[in-house]
Order: structure tokens, then C-alpha cells, then sequence
């Protein structure tokens, strides 16, 4: 089994597990597209799990040094998070909710992918605010 097809079904066991549970996952057309390419490389891989299970337990928990809110919030209209995995590779999501709380998985990918790398790339950057923004309407968050 390849790496991205046991982190699929990881994600598939944590969306069943959460289905009454307190935290549900929510995973964005844009999620579903990156994750494919990012989640090969197996420390990626080790450090999303642990990602998903701290935020399981706790949504709001910090994870690692690099869980902050997404940088260009006030553009992207606020609550956007930014978890560093590795060096370079990160996963945006949004914590919304009581009772359940939906764990939002927007993006995942590199500096680069988003426009934040050195040096910046402002045109990925706006590409990717207007996902989130559209995202964000189409769930009503």
C-alpha cells in the first residue's frame, strides 16, 4: 500500500470515528486534491497522524511550534490556521463549532505552493486567499 493510500484511509477511519463523536473532519476539495501529492513522504505523513490526533483530542491545541494563525488572516477573513509539519510542508485549516467541532482541512502543501516561500510569490498568495475565501462561502463559515 502506497503512502498516500494508507493516509487516505487513515482519514477515513478518523471521519468515522468523529461521525458522533465531538470533532468531526472536514476536508475541502482543495484538501482532497494537495494531500495526494504532499502525503508520499513518510515523515510528512508521521507528523499529519500526529496533527490529526492532538487535534482530535483537542482542536485548539497547539501542535508543535508552528500552529499560528495563517499569515494575511485580516485578507483572509480571520480563524485561518497554519500548522507547520516538516521544514516546508504545512496544513491550513479553520476550528469552527461547539458540540460538534469541525476541524476544517483546507490545504496542505509547501511554502511555495502557497505563495509564502522566499521569495514570496503575491499572485499564489491571492490564488490561494480566493480558494479559502470561496470555501469559506461555500460552507457558511
Amino acid at each position: 500500500m502506497k503512502t498516500n493510500e494508507i493516509t487516505e484511509t487513515l482519514l477515513e477511519h478518523y471521519s468515522r470515528l468523529t461521525e458522533d463523536a465531538d470533532v468531526r473532519i472536514i476536508k475541502s476539495k482543495m484538501f482532497k486534491k494537495s494531500h495526494k501529492k504532499i502525503l508520499r513522504d513518510p515523515q510528512v505523513v508521521k507528523a499529519f497522524n500526529k496533527f490529526l490526533d492532538i487535534k482530535m483530542d483537542n482542536p485548539t491545541a497547539v501542535v508543535g511550534n508552528s500552529d499560528y494563525p495563517f499569515s494575511g488572516n485580516n485578507i483572509l477573513g480571520g480563524g485561518v490556521m497554519h500548522c507547520g509539519l516538516t521544514r516546508d510542508i504545512s496544513v491550513i485549516y479553520m476550528v469552527h463549532g461547539r458540540n460538534p467541532v469541525d476541524l476544517h482541512l483546507i490545504e496542505i502543501g509547501s511554502h511555495r505552493d502557497f505563495g509564502t516561500g522566499t521569495p514570496g510569490n503575491i499572485n499564489k498568495f491571492k490564488s490561494l486567499a480566493t480558494r479559502i475565501k470561496n470555501y469559506r462561502s461555500d460552507v457558511g463559515i
